[in-house]
């Protein structure tokens, strides 16, 4: 094998992993950022509801609160990393 040749497939070993780390960083980043909007979508939708629909939308929003909530804290923890990673995915 040519020297240059073993140069590129080494730096594929090194850049490959890293790669598929940033992807799968990517895609946690997404889902809490789904989680998110979904939360704050069900949130909106519950106070035009009657008020039978809306005691059982509130119920569903309580019991989501806890992941809203974590997914929150994530997105914190996260903010430069979820900023370079969106950026370098475009």
């Amino acid at each position: 094998m040519s020297p240059l040749i073993r140069s590129i497939a080494i730096g594929l070993l090194f850049v490959a992993p890293s790669h598929a780390l940033a992807k799968a960083d990517l895609d946690e980043i997404r889902a809490a950022q789904q989680q998110v909007n979904d939360y704050r979508q069900l949130r909106r939708n519950c106070t035009s509801l009657s008020l039978e629909r809306k005691h059982a939308c509130y119920s569903e929003l309580n019991a989501k609160t806890r992941d809203y909530k974590e997914a929150k804290r994530f997105l914190a923890m996260n903010k430069s990393d979820a900023q370079d990673l969106l950026s370098f995915a475009k």
